[in-house]
């Protein structure tokens, strides 16, 4: 036999063995694992949280506060909630949800009873709006005003004393009165209001539970 031909011939058949053998290798599964940090994914949990909790909270605070003014101004200006059973309401609502006093007494001392100053507008179609808002600075309150107006089509009249408001609205003052010994029936209450030149009585119930007269007065503008 030819040396040459029979070292070929085994030169080839070693080669394909290895072949196959490389086909083989290259079908074998590999599995990969990733390893994270168990402490850092821990803290980013509790970031997260403690950043939708602090929204939430900021949220209800400027929903609380909102009602502080509303409270004050519907009670007459009177902060005392001994005095104005809305803001007592509002103080008993902030403590549920944990609102910090602290946060409210300072809105308390920072409320300044101001007269109200009326914005009139004119929308589009004869429509009219008034918008009362009391600050020491009228100005930039105005010039929001303006700008929001605009954007929706609507213009803030320039009209000097009230003249919109005076033909177009009833300035309606919202008086509550205790029901009482002697002044606990509706219709003896509606009696003495309009003898007092008060428009309309109606029975309601606050959220301490306490019975009210609502009388409601018109007032020349």
């Amino acid at each position: 036999m030819n040396l040459g031909l029979q070292f070929s011939s085994r030169f080839i058949q070693q080669t394909l063995s290895s072949s196959r053998s490389l086909i083989w290798i290259r079908h074998i599964p590999v599995l990969s694992t990733q390893l994270r940090n168990a402490g850092h994914s821990h803290w980013q949990n509790v970031r997260h949280t403690k950043e939708a909790k602090d929204k939430e909270r900021a949220r209800m605070t400027s929903i609380i506060l909102s009602q502080l003014n509303i409270a004050i101004k519907a009670g007459g200006g009177s902060k005392d909630p001994k005095l104005n059973s809305r803001v007592a309401a509002v103080l008993a609502n902030a403590k549920a949800n944990n609102i910090p006093m602290e946060t409210l007494n300072r809105r308390l001392a920072a409320v300044d009873i101001t007269d109200p100053y009326v914005i009139e507008i004119q929308a589009p179609g004869g429509i009219f709006a008034l918008v009362e808002t009391r600050a020491k600075n009228v100005r930039p309150i105005r010039d929001k005003i303006q700008g929001i107006a605009k954007k929706y089509g609507f213009r803030v009249s320039k009209a000097a004393g009230g003249a919109i408001a005076k033909e177009f609205f009833d300035h309606v003052g919202l008086v509550l009165v205790n029901q009482q010994d002697g002044l606990d029936n509706l219709d003896k209450a509606t009696e003495l209001a309009i003898e007092a030149g008060a428009a309309d009585v109606r029975e309601t119930t606050l959220e301490d539970g306490k019975k009210y007269f609502e009388v409601n007065v018109c007032f020349s503008l």
